[in-house]
């Protein structure tokens, strides 16, 4: 048997540049890496933006409400 060299393989060499497992090794801890410098971070951001425009809306809704109570008390 001839021991060639899975497609698989040569595609991830070729075109990611992956070597062999120190090479590999190497590209798993960039990607966590890169994973905690960039998206964490940006699920972060865009929770704590859902819970202002969540909060707001409360706001708006008390304010709606005591508009509401106060102007049916004039009337």
């Amino acid at each position: 048997m001839s021991s060639r060299p899975s497609p698989l393989r040569a595609t991830l060499a070729g075109a990611l540049g992956f070597r062999g497992r120190r090479n590999l090794a190497a590209w798993l801890v960039a990607g966590g890496i890169a994973y905690y410098l960039y998206v964490v971070p940006e699920r972060q951001r865009s929770d704590e933006q859902q819970r202002v425009r969540e909060q707001a809306k409360k706001w708006a809704e008390e304010a709606a409400a005591a508009a509401a109570a106060s102007s049916g008390k004039s009337h």
